[in-house]
């Protein structure tokens, strides 16, 4: 479902539409709606998508956990989903700390 282009600052290619991450989550927000459950295969897909663009980032690992989810899981409801996203834009907002 999505190609990588680079290290840094890839481009997730979707349907030949290429999206950053910001994309990504606005577009999985506007077909969330409330009340609803998704299933694990619609949210892996998703996840791999995001993965893309956010790996080498600190909001990576939160992707990486939530896909390891999706194996363990049949269902995930929107309000899950709404709150993964909410973490994930809040850690792409967060400065990136460079020291050791």
């Amino acid at each position: 479902m999505f190609k990588s282009v680079g290290n840094t600052g890839d481009r997730a290619d979707v349907n030949g539409v290429t999206m950053t991450a910001d994309q990504l989550i606005a577009d999985w927000r506007s077909v969330t709606k409330p009340d609803t459950y998704s299933s694990s295969s619609r949210v892996q897909d998703r996840l791999f998508d995001l993965y893309a663009e956010v790996q080498s980032q600190p909001a990576g690992r939160l992707v990486e956990n939530w896909l390891s989810l999706t194996i363990q899981r049949d269902l995930f409801s929107a309000a899950e989903i709404l709150e993964l996203l909410d973490q994930i834009q809040a850690q792409l907002a967060s400065p990136v700390s460079t020291s050791s």
